[in-house]
């Protein structure tokens, strides 16, 4: 049986984490089976005495190493070099798993020798575990080629996710330069060589808090994910000749919707750049209704 390795890394993390280890600890997965790699990323918060805490406590299947503040990627990194499984499980640390997750994974990737990696269903719920119904995120479930799928939408997440370790060394591990959008990014590499597969159970909790990196800063996130978006094409231009409107359609949305989210701040100047760049990649005026709304509601919401 392949040994599971699952990689959490952490920052300021100490309140919640606990839930997250737990959920890893209690997998109906053989234990002699499965470590629990925390990478501490210069927490400055009560996490190192909770985790060496439990790391104290479950000193068989714990492994616990800190860092200077680097940023998810470096820590996901960090974990996947000192790890000794042959199959990876990225869990973040305010996120939780059914029981049944990683074996029902590693199941899946043991019977299909051509897939490099395997995701699952999610349940999107808040800091109390109370399911958000309606949210507007969705998993799109998609298997063998998803190239142009995981393009025109970046329906993955790291902690619904088990990849092989040679799918790792074949194509590199995260881009410790992006701040953030180094999932999406990593992800649309790895889809470049490997077909994915997918367990249609929702198995993983993505808890939805408001002060994620992204969306504190969402211009950071934008530009992030269109120079993804570009250099995936670049790499990848047979998907730009088989589907050129759709190609064409992704980069004009993603601009016109950056584009409105600085026109509800009033950043009119740099709205008017990105909508003028959505409308060059795909031509069309339909948007500049929901655009000029844009500017209208964040003139409303000032005068407010």
């Amino acid at each position: 049986m392949n040994v599971i390795s699952v990689i959490i890394p952490t920052h300021n993390g100490g309140a919640r984490i606990g839930r997250a280890v737990e959920s890893a600890l209690a997998q109906d997965h053989p234990a002699a089976d499965t470590e629990i790699v925390i990478i501490d990323d210069g927490s400055n918060d009560e996490s190192r005495a909770v985790l060496e805490q439990l790391a104290a406590q479950y000193p068989q299947q714990i492994v616990l190493r800190h860092q200077a503040n680097a940023g998810p990627a470096s820590a996901r990194n960090h974990g996947m070099r000192i790890a000794r499984g042959e199959f990876f499980a990225f869990l973040d640390d305010d996120d939780y798993w059914a029981p049944s997750k990683l074996s029902r994974q590693a199941g899946l990737l043991e019977s299909r020798p051509s897939c490099g990696l395997v995701y699952c269903d999610a349940v999107f719920v808040d800091e109390d575990g109370s399911e958000l119904i309606g949210y507007p995120r969705t998993m799109g479930l998609h298997r063998g080629d998803v190239r142009l799928a995981l393009y025109l939408d970046q329906f993955l997440m790291p902690t619904a996710v088990m990849i092989r370790r040679s799918c790792i060394e074949r194509c590199g591990d995260f881009d410790e330069a992006l701040a953030v959008g180094e999932d999406y990014e990593f992800f649309l590499r790895i889809s470049e060589r490997y077909e994915f597969d997918f367990i249609a159970e929702r198995l993983t909790y993505r808890v939805v808090r408001p002060g994620s990196l992204s969306r504190i800063d969402y211009s950071l996130d934008a530009r992030t994910d269109l120079a993804t978006l570009r250099a995936f094409i670049a790499r990848n231009p047979d998907i730009a000749r088989q589907h050129p409107d759709k190609v064409r359609a992704r980069l004009g949305d993603y601009h016109i919707e950056f584009a409105n989210r600085l026109f509800r701040e009033l950043r009119i100047r740099e709205g008017a750049v990105q909508w003028s760049r959505g409308f060059l990649a795909y031509p069309r005026l339909r948007p500049l209704k929901s655009s000029i709304g844009a500017i209208v509601r964040g003139a409303l919401d000032t005068s407010g």
